[in-house]
């Protein structure tokens, strides 16, 4: 047996669209993709991150999973209603023009329990977006009008970033149902914490 520490895992606190917006997704993409050159995110893989760990050892799961099981938030739709290009990366993400107060309040209370573990978030104001693609070709891309894309938003996820030649893979470690997750009145299909 060595005595090497384990590696510590990449991790991040996300919301996963369902498997209807999901094929919601893979159509929008296939449309952007004829348009718009770059490395394409597979639509299963598309996410909203909402706070990004960075490196954790293992032994730091309990305390993630008890911070993100003592937050209630009530379920809520993100719609995902603009095209935009962002930064050196040069990634095209669909952002919502509204931010729903709710998912404010799911960011807020995450960040505001990780300052209390002594973990401190990014410095940066949180600006809630689905990347499709990075390296985009042009960097200035002419962002069409989309039709918007609701999420039904019934959980969170703690996942796991495991860099991959081809892109990064992820692996849900945890999730957790946001208050009234069983989905009343939240349009969309499918639970999207599984």
């Amino acid at each position: 047996m060595s005595g090497r520490a384990a590696e510590p895992l990449r991790l991040f606190f996300a919301l996963w669209p369902d498997p209807a917006a999901v094929a919601r997704l893979a159509l929008r993409r296939a449309a952007l993709r004829r348009q718009i050159a770059g490395r394409w995110l597979r639509a299963e893989d598309c996410h909203v991150t909402l706070v990004f760990l960075g490196p954790v050892a293992a032994a730091g799961l309990p305390g993630l999973r008890k911070l993100a099981g003592a937050i209630t938030v009530p379920a809520f739709a993100l719609v995902l209603d603009r095209l935009e290009c962002w930064g050196r990366g040069r990634a095209l993400c669909l952002t919502p023009t509204h931010v729903p107060a709710e998912l404010a309040l799911l960011v807020g209370r995450l960040e505001a329990g990780l300052s209390e573990a002594g973990r401190a978030p990014e410095g940066r104001s949180y600006r809630p977006h689905l990347t499709l693609a990075r390296d985009v070709r042009p960097a200035t891309v002419d962002e069409p009008p989309v039709e918007p894309i609701a999420l039904a938003i019934r959980g969170f996820r703690l996942v796991q970033s495991a860099p991959q030649p081809d892109g990064a893979r992820y692996r849900c470690l945890d999730s957790w149902r946001l208050a009234g997750g069983a989905g009343a009145g939240i349009p969309g299909g499918q639970d999207p914490v599984t």
